[in-house]
């Protein structure tokens, strides 16, 4: 009987340690009940669930390292070995609900990223599509309004009409297709009535342009320095982006009338260009004189035509010689020039 107390006693503790999940306990105090009965069925059950509790246990401790690595597959797994173990055990149920849980928000948090990447990438082709359609469109208004002016009405609206074309509500399109209609409707006109204009016109040349490195010397002709400002001759023409453009208008002038000469600068380049400053000097029958004018823009955009200045006037009657030339230098160190004249 004696015997047989302490096995009771010790079936007893190896109980209560099991049911607290302190299966290393309960293997102890089964493995001392067997000793006392041998015989013990119940001791003998108990001792397995013991000790399958602690292989359970085991497996728990791998799955919950493969979950803190994202490794849910292993995860499961793991969790799953452990709940065909120990099916008793709450802490091994709860752990293959908790995987399930982080594996099903890790894959939420990936379908969220993928979209958010997906928006970005489409924002990013719109807004690339929408500055390849800008620098096209700014393309075709430089090549309308340089063909404007070279008075190539026809080459100018078709420009005009690509870039409404591409751009339908782009106003400065229309209004460049506008007038260079109208130009050509007058030139046929006077062409049609044989009427060419008459007296002299005014006539522009071609920029010269320069860039920092290129050295020349010697005035232009006819043209002194200022105090404070030199201009020199440029030895060399190099390809850059800027082009000094002239308006004048009325295209022939007789005494007493009002004129305005409208200087424009076309960046014909992809990067904007800063104007540093610019210097406008008339020679007015032999008598010359120049000096720095503020201009109305110091930054032209890429594919851009910019007014630089509108200088009025008024004909006086004695004219029998008149020419201006611009001289545009920028932050980089750039020098451009060009001259209209009365011929």
């Amino acid at each position: 009987f004696e015997a047989a107390g302490r096995s009771a006693a010790a079936m007893r503790a190896a109980q209560a340690a099991f049911r607290r999940g302190d299966y290393a306990r309960a293997l102890s105090e089964a493995q001392s009940a067997l000793k006392q009965d041998p015989a013990s069925a119940d001791a003998r059950r108990l001792l397995e669930s013991a000790l399958n509790g602690q292989k359970a246990g085991a497996r728990v401790r791998t799955a919950q390292a493969a979950l803190r690595e994202g490794d849910f597959a292993r995860a499961l797994g793991e969790a799953e070995a452990a709940r065909s173990l120990a099916p008793w055990d709450g802490e091994v149920t709860d752990l293959v609900s908790r995987i399930h849980a982080a594996e099903q928000r890790a894959r939420e948090e990936v379908r969220q990223r993928t979209l958010l990447e997906e928006q970005q990438r489409a924002e990013r082709d719109a807004q690339q599509q929408r500055q390849v359609l800008a620098a096209a469109v700014n393309k075709l208004l430089a090549q309308g309004d340089t063909a404007l002016s070279a008075q190539d009405y026809d080459g100018a609206i078709a420009a005009y009409g690509k870039a409404l074309e591409a751009d339908p509500a782009n106003q400065r399109a229309v209004q460049g297709r506008t007038g260079a209609i109208t130009a050509r409707a007058i030139a046929q006109a006077q062409a049609a009535a044989g009427a060419r204009p008459a007296g002299r016109l005014f006539v522009s040349a071609k920029t010269s342009a320069t860039s920092a490195e290129t050295r020349a010397g010697s005035l232009p002709p006819g043209f002194e320095s200022s105090p404070g400002v030199t201009v020199k001759q440029a030895t060399q023409a190099a390809d850059l982006p800027g082009r000094i453009l002239f308006d004048v208008s009325p295209e022939t002038v007789k005494a007493g009338d009002r004129y305005t000469v409208k200087i424009y600068f076309l960046n014909e380049g992809q990067a904007p260009i800063q104007i540093r400053e610019m210097i406008v000097g008339t020679r007015i029958n032999n008598r010359g004189a120049q000096g720095p004018v503020p201009p109305l823009t110091k930054d032209v955009a890429p594919q851009q035509r910019a007014l630089l200045r509108e200088l009025p006037d008024l004909w006086k009657e004695d004219t029998s010689s008149w020419s201006m030339e611009v001289v545009v230098r920028t932050a980089r160190g750039e020098t451009y020039r060009n001259q209209v004249a009365w011929k």
